[in-house]
């Protein structure tokens, strides 16, 4: 109401005009927290009457409103300063929004802008279960998906890599990068590690304030190859006079990541399989041009027949056409 005065007096009151309160601005819980009983804090209104609050709870997909509490409940009976609405029944483990609103003797404010939070355990989270790249015929630059983990911080990729039989760790990227920041659904990242022709495996993990998880079980997938290679096509040694240490040499198949080699002893009618070679360690890491596993015990005198075989991550080819050479 308005009154208006001179120096003759005083007017009447004005008509009445009811106006509701502003709505609080909400403090805390915000981010990871591992109280399952937070205190909700807002700043106090002027004037106000009663607060409440409003838990949404993502893992059910359900809100509770809390009762009023009166500002002397709520630890503000002036109207300034911070309020505090406790949470009286433990929480689950889960992602939750709040909000909060005030009343008067006239009406409610509208709901304040919510504020997330996450109640974890006070440990490392666990491996995120991981959803694709799979299979065969991947593209080079696939994009890693697994599911998220509630309450981690960030998240990391593992690819091993076949051909070379080496690992790269990606950098770490938040949830919200990784387009996963309530801690639900699924987390994508384009990590950018280089991948060509050939097999991987890959991890993920995730981590928080307390440390970083085991790495996931690992998933395998192949670029560009939806097959085993085909035989390679040896091509020395052969005939007579040959070194007791030859180097055992063959086209490179571009599908391959490693070779191998069957040497038959016709002397002593067995047969003897080499270590599996990287198509690095032979030389031929593009795919392209001759490879190369050398003979690492010397060969006594006699007669000879050898093999040799690819792999990817699909399988193995069949053994070659052999070629027959002499030790002598």
């Amino acid at each position: 109401r308005v009154t208006a005065f001179n120096a003759a007096g005083d007017s009447q009151p004005s008509g009445q005009i009811s106006v509701r309160p502003l709505s609080p601005t909400t403090l805390s819980p915000q981010g990871n927290i591992t109280n399952s009983n937070p205190d909700y804090t807002f700043d106090a209104i002027q004037g106000a009457t009663g607060y409440s609050i409003y838990l949404w709870n993502y893992s059910t997909s359900s809100g509770t409103a809390s009762a009023w509490y009166t500002p002397t409940q709520a630890g503000c009976p002036s109207g300034t300063g911070t309020c505090t609405i406790p949470q009286t029944s433990a929480l689950s483990i889960g992602s939750y929004s709040w909000q909060a609103r005030s009343k008067n003797t006239f009406a409610a404010s509208p709901w304040s802008s919510p504020l997330l939070f996450s109640f974890i355990t006070a440990t490392p989270p666990p491996a995120p279960t991981l959803v694709s790249p799979q299979g065969t015929g991947i593209t080079a630059s696939p994009v890693y998906t697994f599911n998220a983990v509630l309450g981690a911080t960030g998240y990391n990729i593992y690819l091993w890599d076949y051909a070379t039989n080496a690992g790269t760790v990606s950098a770490w990227y938040t949830p919200s990068q990784a387009g996963c920041p309530s801690g639900t659904g699924t987390c994508s990242i384009s990590t950018g590690l280089p991948t060509s022709i050939g097999g991987y495996a890959w991890h993920a993990r995730a981590r928080n304030i307390y440390g970083a998880s085991p790495w996931s079980t690992p998933m395998s997938f192949s670029v560009g190859v939806a097959t085993a290679p085909s035989a390679p096509v040896p091509i020395s040694p052969q005939g007579n006079g040959i070194s007791p240490t030859p180097n055992y040499t063959f086209n490179a198949v571009p599908e391959a990541t490693s070779y191998n080699v069957y040497l038959w002893d016709y002397t002593t009618n067995t047969g003897t399989i080499s270590a599996w070679f990287t198509a690095t360690q032979a030389g031929c890491g593009d795919g392209t041009g001759t490879c190369t596993i050398p003979q690492t015990t010397p060969l006594a005198v006699g007669n000879y027949a050898w093999q040799v075989k690819g792999r990817n991550a699909i399988g193995s080819s069949p053994w070659s056409n052999a070629l027959n050479f002499n030790v002598q």
